[in-house]
């Protein structure tokens, strides 16, 4: 009987130990399944993100490169782009201006066109002498101002207006044209040569344009060669009577303004001379001389094509400037400078005809000195000089 239990007993104890022991593996397959689910979820999510977090972050640098130097180079540009045509053409195209009704007597504070439009390009309808009055019919926020010109609207620059009325200085009387030599014959272009300069200067004033306030001295005596010693005004004259020859054989009627260099004549009365004759063209011979002993080079010197006394000529001016600087070069090898405008010379801007002022080297550049003073040299420029004349005629 106790064997029996005691074998009883045994069994259970297996039966429980084998129940445990399935208990326990079955636990450790679970948890192995488990494990075996989780790692092909968990871990690829992990690292797959990564790939297009960073990939944009390495292109976009890429993309990011070009851009800028696309970006700011037209801001680089548009600085130099915008004040040639985009802002000179908004306050006329863009934004007109606005004119507020203003009607009052206004004078001019010096000689000023009166233009067809509110702007420099207009066409010069007039002009204002110092002291002038004109009435005003608005004011407009550009500066100008509109007002009423021989029956009709035309416009002013402000600048040139003032309310006073300016004192004026008493009024100039131009010499009378002094008696000249016409050299040559027949029907042929009128050459006016006015042979810079003088023996001595006459420091007096005169204006520098017709009814103008600025003055200036009447003649100067010019440079002195810096190798040569020689004067200005000599040279020009040598220069002067042999492009007077070779225009007389050529055809040209002639006329000096100074065939000597004991004269006094101002630059009013050389300009009046080539007016009243009407000259076909008004050569100013001179030369140049600067600080530099390094400038060299040739250039005319013609007015502006705003200038309020003779603008009109400008093209004519050009065009004769061109031919005679281009002709001139080609015969002398002189640098040219280009031509040169301003309406600061006196004997410029009180001609009524096609008019340079032609600088034909500097005595300053001991080179050049030496060639403008050599006769032979001299020829050259003569010669220069008629053969642009002869372009600028068409012969």
């Amino acid at each position: 009987m106790m064997s029996e239990k005691k074998s009883i007993q045994r069994l259970h104890g297996r039966a429980g130990a084998c129940v445990l022991l399935i208990a326990v593996l079955l636990v450790l397959f679970a948890l192995a399944g488990c494990s075996r689910n989780v790692d092909p979820e968990t871990i690829p999510p992990q690292t797959v993100p990564s790939i297009p977090v960073t990939a944009p972050q390495t292109k976009a640098p890429e993309t990011a490169a070009p851009t800028v130097p696309e970006t700011t180079a037209p801001a680089t540009e548009a600085p130099t782009e915008a004040p040639t045509e985009p802002v000179t053409e908004a306050p006329t195209t863009e934004a007109p201006a606005v004119y507020t009704p203003s009607e009052k007597t206004m004078y001019a504070t010096g000689t000023v066109n009166v233009r067809a439009a509110d702007n420099t390009d207009a066409e010069i309808l007039g002009r204002l002498k110092l002291a002038e009055a004109v009435q005003q019919l608005a004011e407009g926020d550009n500066g100008w101002r509109r007002v009423s010109y021989k029956g009709q609207e035309a416009y002013v620059s402000g600048r040139y207006l003032s309310e006073k009325q300016p004192e004026t200085p008493a009024p100039y009387t131009p010499p009378a044209v002094r008696d000249v030599t016409i050299h040559g014959s027949g029907n042929g272009q009128l050459i006016v040569i006015d042979p810079g300069h003088q023996r001595r200067a006459n420091k007096e004033q005169e204006p520098v344009g017709p009814g103008s306030d600025k003055t200036k001295k009447k003649v100067t005596a010019g440079c002195t060669g810096v190798v040569s010693k020689i004067e200005e005004s000599v040279v020009v004259l040598k220069v002067g009577l042999r492009l007077r020859d070779l225009l007389v054989e050529n055809g040209y009627r002639v006329i000096m303004v100074r065939e000597s260099q004991d004269v006094d004549i101002s630059n009013i009365e050389r300009a009046q001379i080539a007016n009243k004759y009407k000259a076909d063209a008004f050569l100013r011979l001179h030369i140049n001389s600067t600080d530099s002993s390094s400038v060299r080079g040739a250039n005319p010197i013609i007015t502006t094509k705003n200038n309020p006394w003779n603008g009109n000529l400008y093209s004519k001016n050009k065009k004769l400037a061109s031919c005679v600087l281009e002709a001139y070069c080609e015969a002398t090898g002189i640098k040219s400078r280009g031509v040169k405008e301003s309406d600061d010379y006196s004997g410029n801007n009180w001609a009524e005809v096609p008019t340079i002022l032609f600088e034909m080297g500097f005595m300053s550049n001991p080179e050049e000195d030496r060639l403008l003073t050599d006769a032979a040299f001299q020829e050259n420029m003569a010669k220069g000089i008629v053969n642009g004349l002869n372009r600028y005629f068409g012969q």
